[in-house]
């Protein structure tokens, strides 16, 4: 397990620079046996040093690209793959392990066209706000899958949300109240940013 300051959701990337010894010595088993290890968001503390608290639904990863420097440090590239649900945390050693099960959806539920149509809008709508108040976001001609399964990942992942609230996301029964869930997220910081607007 890898456990990180940030949220992987599925379909998501992330770029790992990767020299602390007890971690180069996790991939090494990594990269020579499946190239998928778990990863989670850590909820409070430092993952350095220990004693941090940690999420109990997080992704397997699998790695696609690796690189080793001439310095000993390990550039690694991930896709995040699937949902995982940690059972039970093991000992940290030599590195965190945990028990884990996969985290399919709970219920089949479905987005229709239109609704679909209508969040993407909220997004680039938000995005459109944010760039005139001179905040660094996305770019309002963002592309993202037609298919609402995949999408709502790919719009959480470029939505100006907190940590917590990805991983809120990340946690989500089904695509019904991840989309639910991320409507209400846009509701909240189109609000706030038409009240700086007024303000300015």
């Amino acid at each position: 397990m890898f456990p990180l300051e940030s949220v992987l959701l599925p379909g998501g990337k992330i770029s790992l620079n990767v020299f602390e010894p007890r971690y180069l010595l996790m991939m090494k088993t990594v990269l020579r046996c499946e190239k998928e290890f778990g990863v989670v968001l850590i909820e409070r503390g430092s993952e350095v040093g220990g004693g941090d608290i940690r999420m109990n639904v997080g992704m397997l990863t699998r790695v696609v690209e690796n690189y080793l420097s001439t310095s000993g440090t390990l550039l690694i590239k991930t896709v995040g793959v699937k949902r995982i649900k940690i059972q039970k945390w093991l000992p940290n050693t030599p590195y965190p392990l945990a028990k884990i099960v996969l985290f399919p959806d709970e219920d089949n539920s479905i987005v229709t066209s239109e609704n679909w149509e209508r969040l993407v809008k909220k997004m680039r709508r938000v995005l459109a706000f944010l760039t005139e108040l001179g905040e660094t976001v996305a770019p309002v001609n963002f592309k993202v899958s037609d298919d609402p399964g995949i999408g709502i990942f790919e719009l959480a992942e470029i939505a100006p949300l907190s940590e917590l609230d990805k991983q809120r996301i990340l946690e989500g029964r089904g695509l019904s109240s991840r989309f639910t869930l991320l409507e209400e997220f846009l509701e909240e910081i189109t609000t706030v940013t038409l009240s700086r607007f007024q303000r300015d």
